[in-house]
């Protein structure tokens, strides 16, 4: 085997490990993700007051933050539109969300309230990713 060959072979068994370890990396992230995902930041008194609101499901209110692209406050970039990505439920109280275009992306934190059965929000501080 020529030293061509050879570094041929070496090139393609580093580029197999580095195959091999970005799959465990994605396994640990997506592992990671399926574990936050599972985990509820709102303990039962959370939940209760937010029954005593009228809301059953807090999921209703991640599903409706998500729907409020209109509250963020920048505009998309490269001819992007921005919209809502994820959602989380930090209280009964503050609320968590993560936004892009597809080419930026940020974050923003605000404090909802329901009142007559409509949820409010009002948007404490936002951000976008550098």
């Amino acid at each position: 085997m020529n030293k061509f060959e050879e570094r041929m072979t070496q090139l393609n068994q580093e580029l197999s490990k580095q195959k091999d370890d970005k799959e465990q990396l994605l396994k640990q992230i997506n592992d990671q993700i399926d574990q936050l995902k599972s985990q509820s930041t709102l303990n039962d008194m959370m939940i209760e007051k937010l029954n005593e609101k009228g809301v059953s499901q807090p999921k209703s209110i991640v599903s409706d933050l998500l729907m409020r692209s209109d509250l963020i406050p920048f505009e998309g970039v490269l001819g992007g539109t921005m919209y809502m990505s994820r959602a989380w439920l930090l209280t009964d109280r503050y609320a968590l969300a993560e936004f892009e275009d597809g080419h930026v992306l940020g974050n923003m934190i605000l404090i909802y309230d329901i009142e007559n059965g409509d949820i409010i929000w009002t948007v404490l501080d936002a951000q976008l990713e550098k």
